[in-house]
């Protein structure tokens, strides 16, 4: 019984844990930074652009745990001189499954993000940025369901960014992001106890590497962005108490096709990655796919 009983909390603990990486859109910083994106052939933008993004994702772990997401990420960008703002948010389908013991499934909303950043130009071919972020749960933080969409914790966080030109087409871009999510209670059963706990996600570090290239209305966009995840309580319960550091390596390939609708600017963005994660031993690695569309307008 005493075996059985500690089979069952590791259990707990390997499935939970996955979901504590979370499923969310509105910080995915390969999508957020490719929608901001600007095409020098264009010339100047219009101080306002709206987008619309559907969206899958799809993880497989190496115990044949899958997660799976789809929906909607909308996106509102306003611009002026070197200032923007920037809101998102996303709703959608998540499922998890394990073999036959495991088939759970929501349509639920992902956080609500607030972004706002500031840049300066550096001589005529490299500018540098700083941004913050805010973002707000829209649903609690089910951590014991497998999975869910969003963190379901309010997020702060800051980015700072560098580019460089070498000529009128070609640019990378670097940029480099923490966010710290602040502890929520959330509740939990314990030995047949219903109780309240106070649950820290911990902090996402997030590194992105880029290049861009443009000609006329195409313009290609890929690059590397590794997240580490820092000290992450285990699940409720778990003996021993040890934080969480994880590491996700995610490879991007974007495309871009600009045209003019009357006297707007839109474009769409047709965009993939590929991410390899890993959580300490004896736990899980695996897979995450992420694909996405995107049509904006700039107004």
């Amino acid at each position: 019984m005493r075996c059985f009983r500690s089979v069952c909390i590791v259990a707990m603990f390997c499935i939970t844990h996955i979901n504590i990486q979370g499923i969310t859109l509105v910080y995915n910083l390969r999508i957020g930074e490719t929608t901001r994106a600007v095409n020098p052939s264009f010339g100047t933008m219009k101080p306002s652009v709206i987008a619309l993004t559907p969206f899958a994702q799809f993880r497989h772990f190496k115990n044949d745990f899958k997660q799976s997401a789809g929906g909607m990420l909308g996106t509102y960008i306003f611009m002026h001189k070197d200032f923007f703002a920037r809101i998102n948010a996303a709703g959608g389908r998540v499922h998890a499954e394990l073999d036959n013991t495991l088939d759970y499934g929501a349509t639920e909303a992902d956080d609500l993000l607030f972004t706002g950043g500031y840049s300066w130009r550096l001589g005529d071919y490299t500018r540098v940025g700083i941004a913050g972020h805010l973002g707000f749960p829209l649903h609690t933080d089910h951590i014991l369901q497998s999975v869910e969409l969003g963190t379901g914790h309010i997020g702060l966080g800051v980015q700072c960014d560098a580019s460089h030109a070498f000529s009128d087409t070609q640019m990378i871009l670097l940029a480099g992001r923490f966010i710290h999510f602040f502890p929520r209670n959330i509740t939990v059963t314990l030995n047949d106890v219903m109780q309240n706990v106070n649950f820290h996600l911990g902090n996402v570090l997030d590194v992105l590497f880029s290049y861009q290239q443009s000609w006329r209305e195409h313009m290609i966009y890929f690059g590397y962005n590794p997240t580490f995840t820092l000290g992450t309580d285990p699940p409720p319960g778990t003996i021993p108490y040890v934080k969480f550091t994880t590491i996700t390596n995610s490879f991007f390939f974007t495309y871009r096709y600009g045209f003019m609708i009357k006297d707007l600017l839109s474009a769409i963005i047709l965009g993939f990655s590929y991410g390899l994660t890993k959580v300490p031993a004896p736990f899980y690695s695996g897979h995450i796919i992420n694909s996405w569309f995107t049509w904006g307008i700039d107004f």
